[in-house]
């Protein structure tokens, strides 16, 4: 069960609880005083009939409160470990952004190589970028603390990127032959690179978390940063729309 369907309960659970104490309130206190016409006797003759029934109540109202204190206390918990772990989240950020532009040089090259079949012979003269190791504990962290949709959100970055690394340790010893394959890894970077931008304002606490409508825009930014000629590519174009369609 996620977490927020337990929440939603355990919000339904509280309200239904407190009716009923309300109701019971009124059936102990309210209706025997005004039906005796405020008879002192006759309301504590109600309270000692009910007496097993006032006591098995004040000990569940007990136990809701202590319950809700002890939820509230473990959720301040969580969020102080969050903003704690959320601090360092902008330096892992800057730093994948970095592995990103350096990687790809390789993937690029690929590409191109295989839109070429002049180039497909050449080998590629670009090297393997080193996986970062700094960002894995911090999203780790905060995964661990986050709400889901964030916890969510990040997971899909470091499993991406764990991807991306996999496909481009292998480019090296490949022909260049696969056009379709090394046009889904170029989609598959600028697609890593654009959850990490729309990411950033979150880290830095200028903005509340939420899943943005990625637009074709991004992405072609993404491939001009990369040094690839969008208006030349239109294939390109073309598989980045379908895929944006798919997510949306």
């Amino acid at each position: 069960m996620r977490k927020i369907d337990l929440d939603l309960m355990l919000k339904i659970a509280n309200k239904i609880c407190l009716l009923a104490f309300v109701l019971y309130l009124f059936s102990m206190l309210v209706y025997p005083f005004v039906t005796s016409n405020f008879n002192w006797e006759h309301v504590h003759s109600v309270w000692y009939t009910w007496q097993a029934l006032n006591v098995g109540v004040l000990a569940f109202a007990s136990s809701v409160i202590a319950f809700n204190i002890s939820r509230y206390n473990a959720n301040k918990q969580t969020e102080r470990e969050f903003i704690a772990s959320k601090a360092l989240l902008p330096k892992a950020l800057s730093e994948l952004c970095e592995y990103c532009e350096e990687s790809s040089k390789i993937v690029v090259e690929s590409y191109e190589r295989g839109r070429s079949r002049k180039l497909r012979r050449d080998k590629l003269t670009s090297t393997v970028t080193p996986y970062p190791s700094f960002h894995v504990a911090v999203f780790q962290d905060c995964i661990r603390h986050a709400q889901p949709e964030v916890a969510g959100y990040l997971a899909n970055i470091l499993m991406l990127l764990q991807i991306h690394h996999s496909r481009m340790q292998s480019m090296s010893s490949e022909t260049g032959s696969n056009y379709s394959y090394y046009k889904s890894c170029v989609y598959s970077l600028a697609h890593i690179q654009v959850l990490i931008d729309n990411i950033f304002d979150f880290a830095r606490g200028m903005e509340e978390f939420e899943k943005k409508v990625m637009s074709w825009e991004q992405y072609a930014g993404m491939y001009r940063r990369f040094g690839i000629d969008t208006d030349d590519c239109e294939d390109l174009k073309k598989f980045t729309l379908s895929q944006i369609s798919k997510n949306t």
